[in-house]
């Protein structure tokens, strides 16, 4: 893992400049790092934070991005553990993780409360709902990280029927993820 952190006095201009420059690189899709150039692809997820402290205001951007053909020495190939091996951090799951798992389950009630009622559900519901459960998947332990994939890829089909307007196919695939999801429990809790 390659990071880099800097910390300099600039000023606005400069800043702003600076800003451009890593937009144009995200744009062109590679990022150019202390190890070289690292080509990039998709999701991208950005989060931000603003906070106003007596006379200073921090802005703290934080973006994960995926890379688009991973940069693996044989080494490190060696040493580092598949994705779907991490573990969450010792200290438990991380409040991101946990209000981004109610936010998935709050979605998930409105999707599928929408799709009983033969209604379309929201489109900005269903994206974000996607959004999510990709984003989820850094915090998956081990020991169900393949049932959240296999409910994730149910998920996806659930919605592409409902998106497509097939709300009896959607229906279907909503019972299956919702006994998906109890088994799940019964058996990771």
């Amino acid at each position: 893992m390659t990071k880099r952190s800097s910390q300099t006095s600039i000023d606005r201009t400069s800043l702003a400049a600076e800003l451009r420059h890593l937009a144009d690189q995200i744009e062109e899709g590679v990022i150019h790092t202390d190890a070289g150039p690292v080509t990039i692809g998709d999701p991208l997820f950005l989060k931000t934070k603003h906070k106003v402290k007596e006379d200073r205001a921090y802005l703290t951007f934080a973006c994960k991005i995926s890379l688009a053909a991973p940069t693996v020495t044989p080494a490190r190939a060696a040493a580092t553990p598949p994705p779907h091996k991490r573990q969450p951090p010792p200290e438990g799951m991380p409040a991101a993780a946990k209000s981004m798992k109610k936010e998935i389950a709050r979605l998930w009630k409105e999707v599928g409360s929408r799709i009983n009622a033969e209604t379309k559900p929201a489109a900005a519901d269903m994206a974000k709902l996607r959004r999510l459960t990709e984003e989820y998947r850094l915090y998956t332990p081990a020991a169900w990280a393949t049932d959240w994939q296999t409910c994730r890829a149910t998920v996806d089909r659930c919605l592409d029927a409902a998106a497509a307007g097939d709300l009896a196919l959607a229906r279907t695939l909503l019972t299956a993820i919702n006994h998906q999801i109890k088994t799940c429990h019964k058996l990771h809790k």
